[in-house]
């Protein structure tokens, strides 16, 4: 099978550009070898490798951490809003400035996390016939265990709610009868697979080697034309 080089979409050797990025495929296809990367498993069944999963540099992480500080705000919004229309004028800039502040603090702390694990936390992926899976590492449970005793000492509900949501997806898998859509992003190298409930999405991070083939599964197994490449 031979890949895209910009942004792994499989290829028919025919074809002179890619039919999802438009690149020309005369000089930037590849031929990948049996073994496609170190770490990674292959067999009939699909691909089975661990990687790490970066933080600051992925964009997936980077807007749930927007859009989860972001809700809460608006949560808070809405209810002063409810409460006393007209104070809500006056604190809108405050809440405004706690959402900026909150938001460099995640900044932060995702650029520490992924320094200090030289790339982010390891975790394990699948691509099977049967669906995709991923399963947290070791510095994934710790960071989720760390942060619902943070939240808990101090006394944040929102906090210890949202670690116990992560902990219980630290092992998630998805049917492909119930796969709505799936986006491939060549920025970071992630794999984004939506149920049809558009709840609790997998994502897949892959390496630089394992990206083309991964893509190609998932395109051949996933839902006809739910599938879409993105450059961010």
């Amino acid at each position: 099978m031979v890949y895209c080089r910009q942004c792994g979409a499989a290829l028919e050797e025919h074809e002179l550009f890619c039919s999802s990025c438009g690149a020309p495929c005369k000089s930037e296809a590849v031929q990948v070898p049996p073994v496609i990367a170190e770490g990674t498993i292959q067999d009939p069944e699909g691909y089975i490798w661990e990687t790490h999963i970066p933080v600051l540099t992925s964009s997936i992480a980077m807007k749930q951490l927007a859009l989860a500080l972001g809700g809460g705000i608006l949560v808070v919004a809405g209810l002063m809003a409810a409460i006393d229309s007209s104070a809500m004028v006056s604190v809108l800039p405050i809440l405004l400035g706690i959402y900026l502040f909150l938001l460099v603090l995640g900044f932060i702390i995702a650029a520490v996390l992924q320094a200090g694990t030289k790339g982010g936390p390891l975790g394990q992926f699948a691509v099977t016939r049967e669906g995709v899976g991923y399963n947290a590492g070791s510095t994934s449970r710790m960071i989720n265990l760390a942060t619902l005793g943070g939240s808990a000492v101090g006394g944040s509900l929102a906090g210890g709610g949202g670690s116990l949501i992560n902990m219980a997806r630290e092992m998630d898998f998805i049917e492909w009868r119930n796969v709505r859509s799936a986006t491939a992003r060549t920025s970071d190298r992630s794999i984004v697979v939506y149920r049809k409930e558009l709840i609790s999405p997998v994502a897949l991070y892959c390496t630089e080697e394992n990206f083309g083939p991964v893509v190609a599964m998932v395109c051949q197994y996933a839902p006809e034309g739910s599938f879409s490449m993105k450059r961010w």
